[in-house]
C-alpha cells in the first residue's frame, strides 16, 4: 500500500498554471557566453541532465549543489552554495541563487569542471513583490526553467502567490482533458484562470553575446509533450523525451497494485525500435535516455509495509533499459512546501 508523503492519499504530482507578466528590468551578464550545445535538459525543478557531458546537476535536499556522473552516479563535485541549477551555458552551469531581497532574481554560475564560481552573473528585477525562493512557503511558489532555442537560452519563470492548496499529482488527466504533465513532474491545471491576479510569469533570453533581454511575452509552461506523430501499433499514451529522441508509451498495467500500476515502454522515435520497459506508480514523467539508460525524477512517496510507514524522497533515478533494473538514485530537493498548514 502506497500513500503520498504529504497527505497519505494516493500519490499526486505538483501542478501550477501561471499567467504571462513581463519582468520590469534586466541586468547585463558579467562576461560574454556561448549557449550550450543543446544537450542539457530540465527534468524537474533544480535537476538538469546534460547528455553531452554525461552529467546531472542537482540541488540537494539538504542544500547545496552537486554534479553527478550519469555513468554510475558518482558525485563529481559539491558546492555548499544555496543555488538551484538551471542550464548549461558553454563551460558554465547557470544557477539561481537564494534571493537576498524581495523582487530580485539573482543568477550565478559555476564551472562545469570543478564547481568553482564562474563569472556569469546577473540580477533581474521582478514585478510586484514576487520573491524567487528556492523552496515554496505556504503563501507562494516559484519555478524557473530553461531550454535552448537556436542560439539563445530561454529562461521561463512562473510565480504563484497562493500556493497553499495542493492539486492532484501523480496521474495523467483523462485523455480528453487539455492538460499534460509539466517539466517539474506536475501537471498544468485548469483550476487557475488567466485572469487570476496572484499568478505571474515572464521570459528572459540569454544570447551568445552574453546579454539577458526580456522577451515580448512569457512562454507557455514547459510540458511533457505528446508526440506529434504517434508510433503505429503501440498501445498507450505516447510522450516525447526531453531531447525528442525517444517516446514513452504509458498504459495501465495493474489497477490493483498502486506501486506498479503503469507500464512504461520506451521506443526510438525515428525507428520505432523498442529499447526497454518498466513498471512505475506514476503514469509518466519527463525523461531522457542516454547510453541505454533511462533518467527521470521520481516523486516522493510513503507506503505502509508490515505496519510501518516507509518514506522515499524525491529522487533522480537511473534505470537500465535492457532489464528494467535500477542502477542508482540520488535524492534531490523537493521545492514544494511541506510545513504545517493552518486549519
Amino acid at each position: 500500500m502506497m500513500r503520498s508523503k504529504r497527505s497519505f492519499a494516493p500519490l499526486y504530482l505538483f501542478a501550477a498554471v501561471l499567467l504571462a507578466f513581463s519582468a520590469a528590468a534586466v541586468a547585463q551578464i558579467g562576461k560574454p557566453a556561448t549557449p550550450g550545445a543543446g544537450g542539457a535538459f530540465t527534468l524537474a525543478d533544480g535537476v538538469v541532465v546534460d547528455t553531452a557531458s554525461q552529467t546531472a546537476y542537482i540541488m540537494k535536499s539538504e542544500g547545496g549543489l552537486s554534479a553527478v556522473s550519469l555513468n554510475g552516479g558518482t558525485v563529481l563535485w559539491t558546492v555548499n552554495a544555496k543555488a538551484k541549477p538551471i542550464q548549461v551555458v558553454g563551460d558554465l552551469l547557470l544557477a539561481q541563487q537564494e534571493p537576498r531581497e524581495a523582487g530580485q532574481l539573482d543568477l550565478v554560475s559555476f564551472r562545469l569542471s570543478d564547481g568553482a564560481p564562474g563569472e556569469l552573473t546577473a540580477r533581474v528585477e521582478l514585478p510586484g513583490d514576487v520573491t524567487p525562493r528556492l523552496k515554496d512557503n505556504q503563501a507562494s511558489s516559484w519555478r524557473l526553467s530553461a531550454h535552448q532555442e537556436g542560439d539563445e537560452i530561454v529562461l521561463s519563470w512562473f510565480a504563484n502567490k497562493a500556493a497553499g492548496s495542493d492539486t492532484p499529482r501523480g496521474y495523467l488527466p483523462a485523455a480528453d482533458e487539455n492538460r499534460a504533465p509539466s517539466m517539474d513532474g506536475g501537471e498544468e491545471s485548469s483550476a487557475l484562470k488567466a485572469d487570476t491576479p496572484s499568478n505571474f510569469a515572464g521570459t528572459l533570453r540569454l544570447n551568445a553575446s552574453g546579454n539577458l533581454r526580456i522577451a515580448e511575452k512569457a512562454s507557455a509552461p514547459r510540458t511533457l509533450n505528446a508526440v506529434d506523430r504517434k508510433l503505429p501499433g503501440v498501445a498507450g499514451r505516447q510522450f516525447l523525451s526531453a531531447d525528442g529522441r525517444h517516446v514513452l508509451a504509458s498504459r495501465r498495467a495493474n489497477a490493483n497494485n498502486i506501486w506498479q500500476s503503469y507500464r512504461w515502454t520506451i521506443y526510438e522515435r525515428e525507428t520505432g525500435e523498442r529499447v526497454g520497459e518498466l513498471n512505475h506508480f506514476a503514469s509518466a514523467a519527463p525523461f531522457v535516455v542516454a547510453s541505454g539508460n533511462l533518467f527521470f525524477v521520481s516523486q516522493p512517496t510513503a507506503r505502509v509495509s508490515d505496519g510501518k510507514v516507509i518514506e522515499t524522497p524525491m529522487q533522480l533515478q537511473a534505470i537500465q533499459l535492457a532489464d528494467g533494473a535500477a542502477i542508482w538514485n540520488k535524492e534531490v530537493n523537493d521545492p514544494r512546501y511541506d510545513g504545517p498548514v493552518a486549519p
